[in-house]
């Protein structure tokens, strides 16, 4: 009787389930106006994402492999210190691999499918630990989150996944971040893009982007940086979990994206949070091996150094502000290991040039100069020269202003779009946490090394780029120091008056996300009711996102454009040109030194362009203040698209002509 019972509750179940999964089907069949376009459209931002996370997960297995070669994974030991460097030395090894197809000129979906392919057979073995650990990792982080901190941690992640779903409009990654590798796609591996000197970067991570590009398009392309937004946050909560216990260490990832720029950043395919992704985990790693006290001879130190040479050598091959980073941690290598110590710091210097050399040999072999465009005096490089060296490097100085007030300037006077304010927003976190942290490094002698680190490079950005985006590692590694500072205050009254204090910081810093959610308005585009075009035409900078739309139906496939000064989003062109680096017109001024219009326009027809694009204000503006080009110049590029030129098509203040080299041409 009991058995024909149950079996009638099974049947019943089943006939449950098929009639509510019936509903559902014959529900999304009969809606085709509304349901139907936003379940694709959600489908495919999941099929975007997916890029990314897959193929992290495609090489974490033999990322763990490599780890377990290295450094043994304790049984019971702390599954997120597993996850984020089995994680780091797995997106390492798919950075080499698109790099080796690059190479070889055969790089493309193909490539990527295939390598990822190969290393997920070859690590097969180590799939079913890899899967338990994952599981134990993603147990504990739902236990960590299940906090105020946690649920700020999830909201921001939330909040800036909707906006990172969505077309590219963010001028840098226009002009080089997904363009140098879109181009590299085209032909198959690494090729010149004559006049973007930003392609002569280090770019470690666009060779991700690449990958987003090749199997999916621009979005998957872009929420890699995103994702990097994630691993970040990890990889921080790890580095604070070596000074405090894991309760008090969700702070510093909550704190951190909290700041308004990190929001932004991560919505963008910029590179920053990949940089501090690895420069976290490659200190983590140092302080570890520091806390163990291990000599330096012990395979596990070894291994530990090793690993972190590797991760500040991926950092190097990401942006050039890691060297001066990678070199002081070589510092604090020979500083912190007890013998052998030049033979120590020797091997950390042989991993980072491991990690991150290519980029570097690349430039010296081809332009002569291994950080090209800059150090021109030094090194030289082809392709530049001394004039166009020092404008760019004026560029790079006018952001910012240095103050004796300055935490007062990052938290009450800085704001994005403008050069003298930053160019970001830190919000009220840095000023409550300074008294806290200055603490911490007088009564917290562990805590030392990495507040020295994270003061080092807040002061190499002092004498750098002032943009707060460039600022960010050295934060990161701060707020790191914010649980143990905590959890070392003096009375419990003064922790809960620096609790609320940074739940109120968080609270404010939620405003200019919100703020920005806002403005960018992600979600009609996320669930289809907003195309591609009409995405981008709403928020491009300077409205001119219908112009690129069309030049297809202006510029023929054989013809070629000269980009002017336009804030270069060369992105979005189908047509063949040439762009110099957003902050000059060297080209143009090189055709302008002709001595009447008539020679100009034939200047233009010798190097093969037959169109002219660019910004009004940014060429006809006042001379040293919006342009580089003189009124001399200026009057006769004037003449030029008067008498040579006609006006093919203008949106938002960005003019297209074409430029012939007689009237008749007009």
């Amino acid at each position: 009787m009991s058995r024909d019972l149950a079996t009638v509750r099974t049947l019943t179940t089943i006939a449950s389930a098929g009639w509510a999964v019936t509903i559902l089907v014959l529900y999304v069949v009969w809606r085709p106006d509304d349901v139907q376009p936003v379940l694709m459209a959600l489908s495919q931002r999941a099929l975007d994402l997916s890029v990314p996370i897959g193929l992290w997960l495609v090489h974490l297995p033999l990322g763990s492999w490599i780890l377990a070669r290295f450094v043994p994974h304790e049984r019971g030991g702390d599954s997120l210190e597993w996850l984020i460097r089995a994680s780091a030395i797995g997106l390492g090894v798919a950075m080499l691999t698109t790099t080796v197809g690059a190479v070889a000129g055969c790089v493309g979906a193909m490539w990527i499918a295939v390598t990822a392919a190969s290393c997920a057979l070859g690590s097969l073995r180590q799939w079913p630990s890899t899967a338990r650990q994952l599981v134990r990792a993603l147990v504990q982080l739902r236990e960590e989150l299940r906090s105020v901190q946690g649920a700020a941690v999830l909201v921001v992640l939330g909040l800036s996944l909707v906006t990172a779903l969505t077309p590219a409009v963010s001028q840098d990654a226009l002009h080089y971040h997904l363009e140098v590798p879109k181009r590299w796609l085209e032909a198959g591996g690494f090729t010149d893009v004559p006049g973007n000197v930003y392609s002569r970067f280090p770019m470690n991570l666009e060779l991700l982007f690449l990958n987003g590009l090749a199997l999916r398009g621009e979005i998957a392309a872009k929420v890699w940086h995103w994702w990097f937004a994630v691993l970040a946050a990890g990889a921080l909560r790890l580095l604070a979990g070596r000074f405090a216990t894991k309760r008090a260490a969700m702070w510093a990832p909550a704190i951190f994206l909290a700041v308004p720029s990190v929001f932004r950043v991560a919505t963008w395919a910029y590179v920053e949070l990949g940089l501090i992704y690895f420069l976290l985990v490659g200190w983590d790693l140092l302080v570890d091996s520091k806390q163990r006290g291990a000599d330096a001879q012990a395979k596990s130190s070894v291994g530990l150094v090793v690993l972190a040479g590797l991760c500040f050598g991926v950092a190097c091959g990401i942006k050039y502000t890691a060297l001066p980073i990678a070199l002081a941690a070589a510092i604090a290598v020979a500083i912190q290991t007890t013998t052998r110590r030049a033979w120590t710091a020797g091997l950390f210097a042989a991993s980072a040039a491991v990690g991150g050399g290519f980029w570097y040999l690349k430039n010296w072999v081809e332009v002569g100069n291994p950080v090209y465009p800059f150090l021109y005096s030094f090194f030289g490089g082809s392709g530049w020269d001394l004039e166009r060296s020092q404008l760019f490097q004026t560029s790079l100085e006018q952001w910012g202003e240095v103050s004796w007030g300055l935490p007062f300037s990052l938290t009450f006077d800085a704001t994005f779009a403008s050069i003298e304010r930053f160019d970001g927003i830190v919000g009220p976190a840095l000023l409550i946490a300074l008294p806290l942290l200055g603490a911490v490094a007088w009564r917290q002698p562990k805590a030392r090394p990495t507040f020295a680190f994270a003061a080092f490079m807040i002061g190499l950005w002092l004498t750098t780029t002032q943009q707060i985006r460039f600022l960010l590692p050295g934060l990161a590694v701060l707020f790191a120091l914010v649980p143990i500072a905590l959890e070392s205050t003096v009375s419990i009254n003064e922790r809960r008056v620096y609790v609320t204090a940074l739940v109120g910081c968080i609270s404010l810093s939620f405003v200019s996300h919100f703020i920005l959610f806002g403005r960018e308005a992600p979600v009609a585009y996320a669930v289809g009711l907003e195309s591609a075009e009409s995405n981008r035409a709403r928020r491009l900078p300077g409205g001119d996102s219908a112009l690129f739309a069309r030049i297809g139906s202006h510029v023929a496939e054989d013809e070629r454009i000269l980009f002017a000064a336009s804030g270069n989003p060369v992105f979005l062109c189908e047509r063949p040109y040439h762009a110099d680096s957003v902050v000059e017109n060297y080209t143009l001024r090189t055709i302008l030194k002709s001595a009447t219009a008539a020679e100009c326009a034939a200047r233009f027809a010798e190097q093969g362009f037959t169109h002219l694009l660019f910004r009004f204000e940014l060429v006809f503006g006042e001379p040293n203040v919006h342009t580089d080009l003189s009124l001399e110049e200026q009057q006769r590029l004037m003449k030029v698209i008067n008498d040579y030129g006609s006006l093919s098509d203008s949106a938002g203040g960005t003019f297209l002509y074409r430029v012939g080299a007689a009237e008749s041409n007009r």
